[in-house]
């Protein structure tokens, strides 16, 4: 199965399992993505340390449970100082956290750039193993056997890249090695412009998702339009949001002054 038709075909699958009467189910999640993705296109850089404060202490009260759990501890007093502990953690090193996602963030487009432009014969070969083109028929491993062990696919999808491409292995690790030092260095020097970059990564990633999920489920016929122009236009709308992004975590201004004459509020 080629690469491009992966997405159709999970799409697919989806309709398949939804129940008569909630088709709209999957344009609505699709409409949630989007407004989430807007969000971050527009004030994510702002809601940054926020977010990650939530988002560590969600950490710390899954930690806490699971330590009152594990060590037969009290479990409110468990969970509370563990979100607390999560919180704290994540306002007190806000800037590793963010040096760390933008890290991942550019280490993952660098991947998907590689993948793109090195990997796709070799993942359609993959894909394609126990299909039947003549027939039409796919061959799909027992529920019981270790082929359906996730981990097992993923040892093997490494294997067969590693057999078919040459110097896969040292690539990527020097893919992730460099761009993630890369993003770790941009993130704890430019702390601003890393906000800015990783709000309008993520939401423009969430907006597209969602684009091309309701173009595939509502308009297919535009499928193909989307897929010649989309990078354009999400390359457009990734430039604006980090522009956007990176004047309102500076708290750059147009503020009138006596006169009616405009001055640029200090940053």
């Amino acid at each position: 199965m080629p690469t491009e038709k992966l997405p159709q075909l999970l799409l697919s699958t989806l309709k398949e399992h939804i129940s008569p009467g909630a088709e709209w189910v999957p344009l609505a999640a699709a409409g949630a993505i989007a407004l989430i993705g807007l969000v971050f296109m527009v004030k994510g850089a702002r809601l940054a340390p926020l977010l990650a404060a939530l988002a560590l202490g969600a950490l710390g009260s899954a930690a806490g449970s699971l330590a009152a759990r594990g060590f037969d501890l009290p479990f409110w007093p468990a969970l509370g100082g563990g979100t607390a502990l999560g919180l704290i953690l994540g306002v007190l090193l806000f800037r590793v956290w963010l040096a760390l996602l933008v890290g991942a963030c550019l280490a993952a487009v660098s991947l998907g750039v590689y993948g793109t432009q090195v990997l796709r014969g070799p993942l359609d070969s993959y894909l394609s193993a126990g299909l039947d083109r003549e027939r039409q028929l796919v061959t799909l491993p027992d529920a019981s056997s270790p082929a359906a062990n996730w981990r097992h696919e993923l040892s093997g999808l490494w294997s067969h890249l590693g057999s078919n491409v040459p110097n896969f292995q040292m690539s990527v690790w020097a893919i992730v090695a460099s761009t993630g030092l890369a993003g770790l260095a941009f993130g704890l020097l430019l702390p601003k412009l890393a906000r800015a970059f990783w709000a309008a990564s993520v939401g423009t990633g969430l907006l597209v998702l969602a684009a091309c999920a309701a173009v595939k489920l509502r308009w297919p016929d535009h499928a193909t339009w989307l897929q010649h122009e989309g990078l354009t236009i999400a390359a457009g709308l990734w430039l604006i949001s980090l522009a956007y992004n990176w004047v309102d975590v500076r708290g750059i201004r147009m503020k009138k002054n006596a006169g009616g004459n405009a001055q640029k509020a200090p940053a």
